[in-house]
Parts: structure tokens; C-alpha cells; sequence
């Protein structure tokens, strides 16, 4: 699993990192690194990308078992309506969760400055209907 968010400069650096560490499992929140990369935009500001990667199989199971129950009804119905442009053809699911909802301890779909999450829980390739059946069987797609 792939954790990521643009810290841009008008932005708190710890508030970010706050807000990225609330989207992980509590008990394994502080024990992530995440590595920092500067960047400049498109004017020349400066933007600092923020990336963890997980690859702890408890922290994972953690992580599904807290976005599956954190989503509500509609933005799970969200997702599995828009499944195939979320899907890559080796199973990962692409989301993209509210930074700023995040930073106030709730998990939601955003898409405004977000934080990414690549979740890749599947090793063989498997066909698009297979990949949802199990996406569905954790609880995060209707």
C-alpha cells in the first residue's frame, strides 16, 4: 500500500503529516516513515511530496477493515460505479480521500488536494469481475 499527499507551501507540514497518519490504523499510525521529496510546481513554488509505503500485512488488514467501515453507503456505491477507472489491470485500487477530513480524524472520498492510497492486495492478475468480487468481499465496493 502506497500512501501519498502534496504539501504545498501554504500548507502546515505537520498538519498533513497529521492528516496522513489519520487515515492508518491507529495502532500502527506512528511507527510509518514517510519520505520526503521537494518539488517545485508549476510557478516555481515549492511542494514537498509525502509518501509511505506498507507493506506489513497487518497493517494492511487494519487499514481495509477501518476504510470498509469508515465509508459510507453512497461512496462505497461511488466507487463501485466508477470500479474501472479505479482498478489497474494488476488488481490495485486508486483512492483518493479528503486531506482535510482526514486531518479531523474521518475517512472520506476527495478529490480536491487529496490523499492517494494505492491499495495492492492481489498477486496474480486476476479479471476485472474477479478483482471486484474480492474488493467486495473486504466491504469497500457495494
Amino acid at each position: 500500500m502506497d500512501v501519498s499527499s502534496f504539501i504545498h507551501a501554504t500548507e502546515d507540514p505537520d498538519k498533513v503529516i497529521t492528516a496522513c497518519r489519520n487515515v492508518l490504523p491507529v495502532d500502527y499510525a506512528e511507527e510509518i516513515t514517510f519520505e520526503r521529496r521537494n518539488l517545485l510546481g508549476h510557478y516555481r513554488n515549492p511542494i514537498t511530496l509525502l509518501r509511505a509505503r506498507i507493506k506489513n500485512k497487518q497493517v494492511l488488514e487494519a487499514f481495509i477493515k477501518n476504510l470498509a467501515g469508515s465509508l459510507s453507503d453512497v461512496e462505497k456505491t461511488y466507487l463501485s460505479s466508477d470500479v474501472s477507472r479505479r482498478i489497474d489491470d494488476g488488481g490495485a485500487l486508486y483512492l483518493r480521500l479528503d486531506k482535510q477530513e482526514a486531518f479531523l480524524g474521518r475517512m472520506k472520498l476527495g478529490s480536491v488536494d487529496p490523499i492517494r492510497v494505492t491499495v495492492k492486495l492481489l498477486r496474480a492478475k486476476k479479471s476485472l469481475e474477479a478483482t471486484i468480487a474480492f474488493y467486495r468481499s473486504l466491504g469497500i465496493l457495494c
